[in-house]
């Protein structure tokens, strides 16, 4: 007689392959931030251009006739869609895919310290935002601090206890 258990079944753990990884180095970093502001800096460009373009047409409600107000929400948009994207585009690749285009070119990832997995998107978002603000603040030492450390963490990897990896095949 085979017993009825209500108990769901837990997944086995998927089998892990072994891959080498140290400590993201300035230089990969440094060439995949490029590629991601570039890629972030067209998304947004495609966004506002065509929402300026609208905001500045629109005449029919009252709220947009006058200049003021019309500058308002202009200024109001084009403070919030810059965070939107990055909140949108780090989020989803830290956390879906555990790096972002820039990164997976050079090789990288970037891990929550404490138990290795991907990132929030909140995480993602606030140490991509607030923290590089606060790496870049004085000359870029936030930055520039991980050349004088061994495991190559800036302050903004310190700060949301994140490292980035270089993985080698």
């Amino acid at each position: 007689m085979i017993a009825n258990s209500t108990a769901p079944m837990e997944p086995r753990p998927a089998p892990t392959m072994k891959i080498q990884s140290e400590p993201g180095g300035f230089l990969r970093r440094f060439g995949a931030a490029i590629i991601d502001s570039t890629i972030c800096y067209v998304i947004r460009f495609s966004m506002l251009g065509p929402l300026g373009l609208v905001l500045g047409m629109i005449k029919a409600n009252s709220f947009y006739n006058t200049t003021q107000n019309r500058a308002a929400l202009l200024v109001l948009i084009y403070f919030i869609v810059p965070f939107a994207v990055c909140y949108f585009y780090f989020g989803y690749f830290y956390h879906n895919k555990g790096a972002s285009p820039g990164k997976m070119l050079f090789g990288l990832k970037v891990i929550r310290d404490e138990d290795g997995t991907h990132l929030s998107y909140g995480r993602a978002f606030w140490r991509e935002t607030v923290g590089k603000a606060i790496s870049i603040m004085p000359m870029g030492i936030g930055f520039l601090w991980a050349l004088a450390r061994p495991d190559r963490k800036t302050f903004h990897d310190l700060m949301f206890k994140t490292q980035v990896l270089h993985q080698k095949k």
